[in-house]
């Protein structure tokens, strides 16, 4: 049993003898008048009527006074029922039906824990409706329908529908009565002038809503529509009243539809009499449990922001207090746990150096505990790089108070160096007197690391743009042309066309293997040897040969370069080629197809220091058309199976546009690899170079 609960019983002994009697007095009177108006309800067949008000009055008078009332209710049954005509044991197995349901429902809601007759949460309403109105109603209803056929009485259209209707009308007259009971002091509580005409005319317009329903006049449309208007006044009262609200509606609304079905009127007079006392009970037990339902959900919800405001000043006045009188170490924890937590390395020494904290971010990066590190000084980490007069300076400028900030490479426990942009700010005591010195290490290897790649990367750039922009020339009948679209990261493509002693016209396009600075300096050199080269050497073979043994005492083992040399002679009309290693370049005839292939004769510059090469001569016939590329344009992939675009698919650009002039040519090639690989990013540079004979 809940304490509340159990207070009610506590109280009831404790009253002295004549409130008792006082209380047996007022159940007796209740539930006389509510029985003799239960019995007046309409479709009321053989003492069972479809509402019946007097077992809330039975059920709240137990619970407010306790089980000791229960001979006021039993008198009170027995008097109503045989006075209406019943056989004397037919009234005295109803009344005995009738108070043990009321009992049973009692019985159940003082056991529940913690049940609150006031129904201001929704654990209370829920409990009164199935344990006060449901189950305590069907024990009535089977005692009373037992004595009625034990007395050759039938109630209704037989056994079945007599106990349904009996156990449905008692629990419509709990769910009126027993609440607006147990919530009356609730109401006469309501003070100010305000709230009482608030209170008037929620009764008032719930009652004109009411007698809406059973207008005659409303012969236009049907009445059951009208049903509805009821119900804003319902959740009035539960919203501005609570349940005191909702309950008090819900009776004034019940009472209306019962006089005024009891005169015939109303969309609950239908020609069947059970299929209107159905209708009757299920319009107010709907306009019954959701009044007290939402009146009890709205009083909890209250209830609990009432608490949350409570709690929130009072965590806010405790807050403050705590603010006042513990602010001291509150500044100390949320210190301790910056300290603890940054992701910078933090270390506190006393005025001679000696160590005396370091943070979890410090062991992180230098790989000493703090075990190792507390009593030491800074010297663990030095990287001995430094020279002592910039160490010199450092002490110099924080022993006289003033912060040191700079950038140096200590060592870690694992005899690694990293680069740290330090600051040592000196603590000085009341006195003024430097106590403490704490030095704060941002790691900064990674930056200097992606700082340096990205230095690179625009040197790289730079380099590779400059000899692109040079890679042009101009030759009477012959239309040239090079295109170069660098990747993200740069990498070392290799074109180039100058004249030589003889005449003739030297191409070259070539690819270094790798990315960034370093490809575009081994670039570079390639280039500045094949010039040097050609301008003592009659073949590209000899030149290749030579390039070859420069590049393979330069490079390491982990760089080559692959390269195609073309001489142009226009006066003879042939071309020469020779190629290191380079994809394959082709000429191409004026209809489109390919005459001939220009492969490779030998392995890439600077992997072998004794590699041959090959010059091959082919007729240049006019209209012809020579397209030289890099292998970025063919391994352009368009998806993750790795389908690239291929030789294939750059000969047949070629095919489609080689009526264009060379530089749209050359672009073209680039923009049609481009659109090939679709929104997958380009991994290599294109380069290519279109030369098209008059």
């Amino acid at each position: 049993m809940s304490t509340t609960s159990a207070g009610y019983a506590a109280d009831l002994q404790t009253r002295p003898t004549h409130g008792l009697i006082l209380q047996l007095i007022l159940t007796f009177i209740g539930y006389l008048l509510t029985g003799e108006i239960g019995l007046a309800v309409p479709f009321t067949s053989a003492n069972v009527s479809p509402v019946w008000p007097a077992a809330g009055v039975a059920l709240a008078a137990m619970l407010i006074c306790g089980k000791q009332v229960w001979p006021a209710v039993a008198l009170g049954a027995f008097v109503v029922n045989y006075s209406s005509g019943l056989p004397f044991p037919a009234a005295l197995g109803i009344a005995a039906g009738n108070t043990l349901g009321a009992l049973c429902g009692a019985f159940l809601l003082l056991r529940m824990p913690r049940f609150q007759p006031a129904l201001t949460r929704l654990r209370d309403v829920l409990n009164l409706s199935i344990l006060g109105a449901l189950c305590g109603s069907a024990v009535s209803a089977t005692a009373g329908n037992l004595a009625l056929h034990l007395a050759g009485i039938h109630a209704w259209f037989g056994p079945g529908s007599g106990w349904l209707m009996w156990w449905f009308g008692d629990a419509i007259g709990i769910l009126l009565i027993t609440p607006l009971v147990l919530t009356a002091s609730s109401l006469m509580r309501i003070r100010g002038k305000r709230r009482l005409i608030e209170l008037s005319c929620l009764v008032i317009g719930a009652a004109g809503s009411t007698l809406v329903i059973f207008s005659p006049r409303l012969g236009f449309m049907r009445p059951d529509v009208f049903a509805f208007i009821v119900f804003p006044f319902v959740l009035w009262g539960a919203i501005r009243f609570q349940s005191g609200g909702a309950a008090i509606v819900s009776l004034f609304v019940s009472a209306i539809t019962v006089w005024r079905t009891a005169h015939g009127v109303g969309p609950f007079v239908q020609s069947d009499a059970l299929h209107s006392a159905m209708l009757l009970q299920a319009f107010l037990f709907v306009i019954a449990i959701t009044g007290i339902t939402l009146a009890a959900v709205i009083a909890e919800r209250t209830e609990l922001e009432r608490k949350q405001s409570a709690t929130e000043a009072l965590n806010q006045s405790e807050k403050e207090y705590r603010s006042i009188v513990q602010s001291a170490n509150e500044g100390i924890s949320l210190l301790s746990q910056v300290v603890e937590q940054t992701a910078d390395s933090v270390v506190i020494t006393d005025c001679k150096g000696i160590i005396e904290y370091v943070n979890p971010a410090f062991e992180k990066t230098t790989g000493y505990s703090r075990a190792e590190a507390v009593g030491k000084t800074p010297r663990i980490i030095s990287s001995g790089i430094h020279q002592k007069e910039f160490y010199s300076s450092m002490w110099d400028r924080i022993l006289v108070g003033e912060p040191f900030r700079g950038t140096l490479v200590n060592r870690k426990k694992s005899c690694g160096l990293y680069w740290t942009e330090q600051t040592i700010t000196p603590i000085k005591d009341s006195a003024g007197n430097t106590g403490h010195f704490v030095s704060v290490h941002k790691d900064i290897t990674e930056f200097r690391k992606l700082t340096e790649q990205e230095l690179q990367l625009g040197l790289a750039r730079e380099v590779q743009q400059r000899f692109y922009d040079n890679a042009a020339i101009n030759v009477r009948g012959l239309d040239i042309a090079s295109v170069a679209c660098p990747a993200e990261q740069t990498g070392g493509d290799y074109v180039d066309m100058f004249t030589i002693p003889d005449g003739r016209i030297c191409i070259g396009i070539g690819d270094v293997s790798g990315h960034g600075l370093g490809s575009a300096l081994v670039m570079a050199l390639t280039r500045a040897y094949v010039r040097s080269f050609a301008q003592v050497e009659r073949d590209l073979a000899s030149i290749l040969k030579k390039v070859n043994l420069m590049l393979f005492a330069d490079l390491g083992n982990d760089r080559y370069v692959t390269l195609l040399l073309v001489l142009l002679d226009r006066a003879a009309n042939l071309l020469t080629y020779a190629s290191a290693g380079h994809v394959p370049g082709f000429l191409i005839s004026s209809s489109g197809e390919v005459d001939h292939v220009l492969e490779s004769s030998g392995p890439p510059l600077g992997l072998f220091g004794n590699s041959h090469y090959v010059d091959e001569v082919v007729p240049l016939a006019p209209e012809k058309l020579l397209v030289l590329v890099t292998d970025g344009a063919a391994e352009s992939t368009a998806s993750l199976d790795g389908l690239e675009f291929g030789n294939d698919g750059i000969l047949a650009y070629v095919h489609d546009h080689r009526k264009d002039k060379a530089r749209d040519l050359a672009k073209g090639i680039c923009d049609a690899a481009r659109q090939f690989r679709g929104g997958y990013p380009q991994q290599d540079d294109v380069t290519d170079v279109v030369v098209k004979v008059a």
